[in-house]
């Protein structure tokens, strides 16, 4: 027999999610299901994202987790007040391939904030899918104190400060997610400075037809900044042709 919660007690779903869906109904918890562009539950303003532990070695491999512009747990932090990842049944990422360091790693790098090279994002351990339903039924009681509370479906970021504007506008940029964003703002100052350089700095091909600077620019000392990024933004902004 489900359990009781309080009528407003209310999970945001992302279709995919059948079995956690299935599971919440036995805590008497609202669900409303849909197809979500960022996160696989919402409870008020908070996301969370779910893994198992084999999820999670294989979003290490595949850039779901590498700080790039596909990263789902950086998008996450866009786009929601808080964000939480949800690791069920940890101990199966010992079962692959992966290195234990570099699991343990990227576990310490989601926690630490973003001042020390982190993500800033929660982390909770599950036991199996009653155990994620378990731990969303107990995440309603913290966060929903009444009707106003329901749930937010967000798929464009939360952008309240002019730093987080700016670098939004900077991921539209070819080959910039989150940390090359931040990366470019912190060392470049303002998004003006970094168009403008990029106007600025030339390409020449050697030999053979390979790229190289033709001059020297701040931009060209940023760490990660080559010629291709410069020759798809200045392609992109229409200051060269194909």
């Amino acid at each position: 027999m489900p359990l009781k919660s309080p009528a407003f007690y209310t999970v945001l779903c992302d279709d995919r999610e059948s079995a956690v869906i299935a599971a919440l109904a036995q805590f008497g918890i609202q669900v409303i299901v849909d197809r979500l562009d960022v996160c696989d539950f919402v409870i008020a303003d908070h996301g969370y994202e779910r893994k198992t532990g084999r999820d999670f070695t294989a979003s290490i491999k595949d850039g779901r987790l590498d700080g790039g512009a596909e990263d789902e747990l950086l998008r996450a932090k866009f786009v929601y007040a808080d964000v939480t990842l949800i690791l069920e049944d940890f101990g199966t990422a010992f079962e692959t391939q992966m290195n234990p360091d570099s699991i343990y790693g990227m576990e310490s790098k989601i926690k630490a904030s973003p001042a020390n090279g982190g993500y800033g994002v929660g982390v909770a351990a599950s036991f199996g899918i009653g155990g994620t339903a378990r731990f969303l039924a107990a995440e309603c009681r913290r966060l929903q104190k009444g009707p106003e509370d329901l749930p937010v479906k967000r798929s464009r970021p939360r952008l309240a400060t002019l730093h987080e504007k700016q670098l939004y506008f900077l991921q539209g940029l070819t080959g910039v997610g989150p940390k090359r964003a931040e990366l470019l703002l912190t060392q470049l100052k303002s998004p003006w400075a970094i168009i403008s350089l990029i106007v600025q700095t030339g390409i020449r091909y050697i030999k053979g037809g390979n790229p190289r600077f033709a001059n020297e620019t701040d931009l060209t000392g940023v760490d990660g900044i080559d010629t291709g990024f410069v020759i798809d933004n200045r392609l992109l902004m229409g200051v060269d042709s194909e």
